[in-house]
């Protein structure tokens, strides 16, 4: 019998150890080896990104310290075929402004597409002034300074200086309105209004219920549209249309992404239009209502049983449960309790899924223990109940 211990490779452990915030263990492995402070991650699906890029991903200031303390470079972009991003470029959503302002004292540069992004106007002015040519230049996956426009004044100034209006990014082949449309509704209704073209799955992402509507009394087949590389291909990867990454993966339903983002009036309109209740889709071969309850959308769920979706559905082969187990794992009390209320059905592996949960070993989950006790309360009481023992009292 071989007693070989595998032994793990340095780079990727550095990269889990700064993914996780472990700051002791990054300065011990980049104080043994130097060069690794300018490593790229080398997991191909994540871009190539450098170790700052995966810090200020995860809004970890005391870890863009300790690398910018070893060494590493403020501005040294991912090591992407479509084009690098910046750290500066990597902020997400919800650290701005603080983490921008954080990265510009430490040094990063402020490009035009850091200004579109971060909604530095003036900024960005001055850039155009002096190099007019910056206003469509491209940087990571091939996006153009309009597909990062922070706010509407940004779009507008760009659009005045000449931005294209529907150029199409090289890694996602999607349009600045299409990668607005999830964050930035003010900014694709802007576009739409200069002649972008839209498409169901952005109408339903800006709430645009009038033209959604529209478009279903010419073309009731509209409402059971699917999310798909016909309808949307990203030519230049496997990487797949943005939308992939803002509203939901390939095979995704427009009623899924409608319950995705709690739009209970386009819920409606769509089922209205035919949508099917129970169609599966997405990840999992789920249905709307399996990620409503994933969401934690408590009045989104009691709304799609309202409505006739089948509330003990199972999802597809990778974790056949229902969308009381859906909310279960991810910790959504108030949806377990909803569910509950509206008659779901407590299987057995809900209790094991709820024991692993309470451990801390569910993946992907955001519950906490104080979720998970909460959960245990509610399938204890009088409206829960496990089936093999009988079901609910």
């Amino acid at each position: 019998m071989s007693t070989e211990v595998e032994t793990p490779d340095p780079l990727e452990a550095l990269v889990a150890d700064v993914r996780a915030g472990r700051v002791e263990e990054v300065r011990q492995a980049i104080g043994a080896a130097p060069d690794l402070v300018h490593a790229y991650d080398p997991n191909a699906w994540c871009c190539r990104g450098t170790l700052l890029n995966l810090a200020t991903s995860n809004g970890d200031r005391a870890m863009i310290d300790a690398l910018l303390d070893l060494g590493a470079d403020i501005n040294q972009k991912s090591d992407w075929w479509a084009g690098g991003f910046a750290p500066i470029h990597s902020v997400p959503m919800a650290h701005r402004p603080g983490l921008a302002e954080f990265l510009i004292e430490r040094g990063a540069t402020v490009d035009v597409h850091a200004a579109a992004n971060h909604g530095l106007i003036d900024r960005l002015t001055e850039l155009l002034d002096d190099q007019p040519h910056r206003v469509n230049q491209p940087v990571g996956d091939g996006a153009r300074p309009l597909h990062f426009a922070a706010t509407r004044e940004v779009a507008e100034l760009l659009i005045e200086r000449g931005a294209l209006l529907e150029p199409l990014d090289v890694d996602h082949g999607s349009t600045p309105a299409q990668w607005a449309a999830r964050d930035r509704r003010d900014v694709t209704r802007y576009l739409l209004a200069q002649g972008a073209e839209s498409d169901p799955f952005m109408l339903v992402a800006i709430d645009d219920q009038t033209t959604l509507g529209s478009q279903l009394e010419l073309d009731f087949a509209v409402a059971n549209a699917v999310l798909g590389p016909s309808m949307f291909p990203s030519p230049g990867s496997k990487a797949g249309h943005i939308y992939c990454y803002h509203l939901g993966p390939y095979s995704s339903t427009l009623l899924q992404i409608a319950a995705v983002l709690d739009r209970r009036e386009i819920v409606t309109l769509l089922v209205n239009a035919g949508a099917g209740l129970n169609t599966r889709g997405g990840y999992d071969d789920s249905t709307a209502l399996h990620v409503a309850a994933w969401n934690g959308y408590a009045d989104g769920v009691e709304h799609l049983v309202s409505l006739g979706a089948a509330i003990d559905q199972a999802s597809g082969p990778i974790h056949e449960n229902t969308p009381l187990g859906w909310a279960l794992v991810n910790g959504k009390a108030d949806v377990v309790a909803r569910l509950l209320k509206l008659g779901a059905e407590v299987l057995p592996r809900h209790r094991t899924d709820l024991a692993k949960g309470a451990e801390g070993k569910l993946d992907f989950s955001a519950g906490t223990k104080e979720d998970f006790d909460r959960i245990a309360e509610l399938l204890d009481g009088p409206e829960g109940g496990d089936v093999a023992e009988g079901g609910r009292p």
